[in-house]
C-alpha cells in the first residue's frame, strides 16, 4: 500500500482550476494547430490556462498551511513575449511569490495579443494557493475549490474584523491598526499562520484607487521564518540608521528588478514612533498605467514580522491620499496576540 503525502498543494487560480496529468498529455495524439486567439477574452483564457501549466508546486510551502493569494502582474509584447513579471501583491508566503514568477518565466511565450490589446499590454494574474495543514491532508481532506466556485477554506481562520469597520486586529499575530476616516476596512484579503493582509477602501470614494484596482490599500503583517536573524535582533537594532539603509535598497532593487522606479523615499514612524520604517513612492513598469498611476509603499520591520502599507492610486489622488496612508502606518502595531 502506498502512503499518502504528509501534507497536499493544490494551486488554483481565480479563473480556473486546472487538473491535468503529465502522462495523458505524452499519450495524446497530436492536435491540429489552433488559431490564436481573436479577442481580449479569448486570449485571457487561453493564456492563463498556459500559464497554470506551467505552476510548480514548492516543496517548502508544505509548512505554510492556509490559503495564499499572488498577483501576478506581467508586460506582454504583441508577439506574446513576457517581458517582465513582478508581484504585484504578495502571498507573504516567499516561496510561492517566487514560484508564481518562474511559472510566467516558463509560460513565455503567450499566444499573441489580438489587436485590440495593442503592441503591448499589462496582464495581472492571481493566483491561489491553497496550502493544508499536515494533519488535513493525513485526513484525506479535499483541496479546496476556487474561490468564485464558492467554497470555504480548508479550516476556520480566527476571528477577524468584518468589512465596514476601521479598528483592525488580527487574534492571532496580534497585528493591529486604525484606519482614518474616510477610509475603512474592505475585509481580510490574506490569514494564514505566516501573514495577515486587510483591504481598504475609501468610504467616500475619495482618494479613488487606480483604475482596475479593486482597494485602494493594503495593510498587514508578514511573519518572518523563526531562523531568520530579523527574530534575534531587538527593536533598537531594527530602528537604526543601517537598517533603514538596508531596508530601503533592497526595496528599490526589487522594484528595479520588475522595471519599477524608486521616485522618493524617506523615514516614517509606525506604532505611534516606537518603531520606524520606510516610506517609497513607486513609478510603475513602462506601459499604460506609468504616467498616471503611482504606488505608495510603507514597510516596517519588527522582531514579530514586517508590516506593511501598500496603495495603487492615480497620480492625480497621489498628494491627497498621502497624510491618510501615514495616518495607517503610524497606527500599525502588533499587541499582545491571542
Amino acid at each position: 500500500m502506498s502512503r499518502r503525502p504528509k501534507s497536499r498543494i493544490a494551486a488554483l487560480s481565480l479563473a480556473a482550476t486546472l487538473l491535468f496529468s503529465f502522462a495523458a498529455e505524452a499519450q495524446a495524439p497530436a492536435r491540429k494547430p489552433v488559431a490564436p486567439p481573436a479577442t481580449k477574452q479569448e486570449w485571457m483564457n487561453v493564456a492563463n490556462q498556459q500559464l497554470m501549466r506551467r505552476r510548480r508546486m514548492p516543496k517548502a510551502a508544505e509548512d505554510q498551511p492556509g490559503r495564499h493569494t499572488v498577483l501576478l502582474e506581467m508586460k506582454v509584447l504583441k508577439d506574446g513575449t513576457i517581458t517582465s513579471a513582478a508581484v504585484r501583491e504578495s502571498s507573504g508566503v516567499y516561496v510561492l511569490d517566487t514560484a508564481a514568477m518562474a511559472m510566467a518565466k516558463a509560460a513565455s511565450p503567450l499566444p499573441p495579443l489580438p489587436p485590440e490589446m495593442g503592441d503591448e499590454h499589462t496582464v495581472t494574474v492571481p493566483v491561489i494557493y491553497e496550502v493544508l495543514a499536515k494533519a488535513e491532508a493525513k485526513a484525506g481532506a479535499e483541496p479546496a475549490k476556487t474561490a468564485e466556485a464558492g467554497a470555504s477554506p480548508p479550516s476556520a481562520a480566527p476571528a477577524s474584523p468584518a468589512a465596514g469597520t476601521r479598528a483592525i486586529r488580527d487574534a492571532t499575530t496580534g497585528f493591529a491598526a486604525d484606519l482614518p476616516a474616510p477610509l475603512t476596512s474592505a475585509g481580510v484579503v490574506t490569514q494564514n499562520p505566516t501573514s495577515v493582509k486587510f483591504g481598504v477602501v475609501s468610504e467616500t470614494g475619495a482618494p479613488a484607487p487606480a483604475p482596475s484596482e479593486r482597494r485602494l490599500c493594503t495593510i498587514g503583517l508578514a511573519v518572518p521564518d523563526p531562523k531568520s536573524p530579523m527574530t534575534r535582533m531587538t527593536q533598537d537594532q531594527l530602528n537604526s540608521d543601517q537598517s533603514l539603509e538596508a531596508g530601503a535598497t533592497r526595496m528599490k532593487q526589487q522594484a528595479a528588478s520588475s522595471g519599477r522606479a524608486v521616485e522618493q523615499v524617506q523615514a516614517l514612524a509606525f506604532a505611534n514612533g516606537s518603531v520606524r520604517g520606510i516610506e517609497l513612492l513607486i513609478k510603475p513598469p513602462a506601459g499604460p498605467r506609468q504616467d498616471s498611476t503611482r504606488e505608495y509603499l510603507a514597510v516596517a520591520y519588527t522582531p514579530h514580522g514586517m508590516m506593511s502599507v501598500n496603495c495603487m492610486l492615480t497620480r492625480d489622488n497621489y498628494e491627497q491620499g498621502l497624510e491618510l496612508f501615514r495616518a495607517m502606518a503610524r497606527s500599525a502595531r502588533i499587541e499582545k496576540a491571542g
